[in-house]
């Protein structure tokens, strides 16, 4: 590949000198800038044909491909514009929607404290603290400006005792200024030890939230399932 005599490659460059050799002289630096130039745009824009042409060829058209392009579906698809083809194979072959999730996908409502999830609701705004939740002041001041710059739920670590002691407090600190906005509790692996030991926590919480990346099936199961 590095000896095709294209300027900028080792063959360019030989081919540049064996016509150096020809003309006896040598070509002028502003005349080998634009050939440089030329080529390397050249190359770009081959390389873009050239994986463009591996993916229609080389990937199988599914059932998707076949039902939208018809008859020749292969042959179809190869014609499409670049950012067609593209959005057409990414829905098809790795079932990803790239504007908005399938109509037909029929999802489950739920409810956080009278804010609803999933279905039919318009999109949720959710922002999560980053102060240690046993700081009650500096979380319920952080609480506080998320809830009044839009979010309509907050979410608090509660990692430890003291954590967990925190939560009804923060819960009050923010009805006493009118924010019932819904808290919910960012668990690892000591949730429903946490939930049981303060049940005052697992009552001011609106939610319980297992970090998924915990929940896994080997020994730890048994500690990451809240009650």
């Amino acid at each position: 590949m590095n000896l095709l005599p294209i300027p900028i490659l080792d063959g360019g460059v030989i081919l540049l000198l064996f016509i150096e050799s020809l003309m006896q002289k040598e070509i002028s630096l502003p005349i080998k800038e634009r050939i440089y130039q030329a080529a390397f745009v050249f190359l770009v824009l081959f390389a873009v044909m050239v994986i463009y042409n591996d993916l229609v060829k080389t990937l199988p058209v599914s059932q998707e491909c076949r039902s939208q392009c018809g008859a020749g579906a292969l042959a179809r698809v190869r014609a499409l514009p670049l950012p067609s083809a593209i959005s057409l194979f990414s829905r098809s072959w790795f079932k990803i929607e790239l504007h908005g999730p399938n109509p037909a996908q029929k999802t489950h409502t739920a409810s956080i404290n009278g804010v609803r999830v999933g279905s039919n609701a318009p999109v949720m705004v959710q922002s999560m603290t980053n102060t240690d939740t046993a700081d009650i002041p500096g979380t319920i001041k952080q609480v506080a400006a998320l809830a009044r710059a839009g979010s309509e739920v907050v979410r608090v670590t509660v990692n430890n005792d003291d954590a967990a002691k925190a939560i009804p407090h923060i819960v009050e600190g923010l009805e006493k200024q009118g924010l019932r906005v819904p808290i919910v509790g960012d668990f690892h692996y000591n949730g429903h030890l946490l939930l049981t030991k303060y049940p005052g926590c697992a009552e001011g919480l609106a939610k319980y939230r297992i970090n998924p990346g915990n929940a896994v099936s080997d020994a730890r199961t048994t500690t990451t399932s809240a009650p």
